[in-house]
């Protein structure tokens, strides 16, 4: 099984012969299958079931599941952020730990608090593993943005809205209160995710009661986008 990378804007019907045409070049009776990253999220997974490759009476079966990972409708902290990338391998199996070699944010102390054995996970946590909701604690804390910048600003130009671990949203708040970190390590990723349109987050953050959230992301947002000389 083969998951090449391939980033539609949108599911239409050009999807299915592109994925009959990608089926192709796998080994008779193999089967390949795209994890899309774009939005929708979507599987297409094409089987060759009969035939000669590449020729009129090659039969492929093909299955499309759009709607798999709609990160705008619910919480996504438990998958993995590398699984939402275009190219997962650009979050390599070792931890901020070693890549840092920063070793005193992996040993908490004696008596640590909730947010401390968090981060303390996730920071030991090798990258291509790293769930969403331990990428979210460490942008909040502004730790290994020199590593997490770029992929992380990936993720939130498709779904800026998503959900990890607190409320819709959470992780772009993260974002734009450090993007100045996320400037200077992701310069092309930060600018295209700040030069985006964010005027969801009014209606999305209207929960809060006294609306400081609203207020503390839009004045961040200027911020950055003032940086990039947007305004």
């Amino acid at each position: 099984m083969e998951t090449p990378a391939w980033t539609p804007s949108e599911l239409d019907p050009v999807v299915i012969p592109q994925a009959i045409a990608g089926a192709h070049q796998v080994a008779t009776s193999g089967t390949v299958v795209w994890h899309t990253a774009g939005a929708p999220f979507a599987t297409i997974e094409c089987t060759r079931i009969g035939g000669e490759p590449g020729l009129d009476t090659e039969l492929i079966d093909v299955a499309v599941s759009d709607q798999l990972f709609d990160t705008d409708a619910g919480p996504v902290g438990d998958r993995v952020l590398s699984s939402f990338l275009a190219d997962p391998t650009i979050m390599p199996a070792v931890s901020l730990e070693t890549l840092s070699g920063d070793r005193r944010l992996a040993r908490p102390g004696p008596f640590p608090s909730g947010l401390m054995k968090r981060v303390a996970k996730a920071w030991t946590t090798p990258l291509s593993q790293l769930s969403c909701a331990h990428a979210r604690v460490l942008v909040g804390q502004k730790f290994g943005l020199r590593w997490l910048a770029s992929p992380v600003a990936e993720f939130l130009i498709q779904h800026p809205r998503a959900e990890c671990d607190l409320y819709p949203g959470d992780l772009i708040c993260g974002a734009l209160r450090a993007h100045r970190e996320f400037l200077e390590f992701a310069p092309d990723n930060a600018r295209a995710l700040f030069a985006g349109d964010f005027a969801w987050m009014e209606a999305t953050f209207a929960f809060d009661p006294d609306g400081r959230l609203y207020l503390e992301a839009t004045e961040d947002l200027a911020s950055a986008r003032r940086l990039l000389g947007l305004v």
